[in-house]
């Protein structure tokens, strides 16, 4: 799940400017055996992914790239059984 925090920054001048940022953070709950495949399989932890939010987006983009590789295969794999 998700979890999004609002943070509010800056002031209101004279321009009634307001400025606003957002800060993300994942509200995750991981066993030991998570842990360690999470080590295993990108050499990093879930702190480390909880925090860092490039981290994540590399890690998401390599599983998304092995889980198109994966179904690139799964359908090669059908069509020689179906054939």
């Amino acid at each position: 799940m998700k979890k999004v925090s609002e943070v509010k920054f800056g002031h209101q001048g004279p321009n009634k400017r307001k400025d606003w940022f957002f800060i993300n953070t994942l509200d995750m709950q991981y066993t030991n055996g998570m842990e360690k495949a999470m080590y295993g399989a990108h050499g990093v932890g879930y702190e480390t992914y909880k925090r860092q939010h490039q981290v994540r987006v590399t890690i998401e983009k390599k599983r998304e790239k092995e889980y198109v590789l994966s179904q690139r295969v799964k359908s090669g794999l059908e069509r020689k059984i179906h054939s």
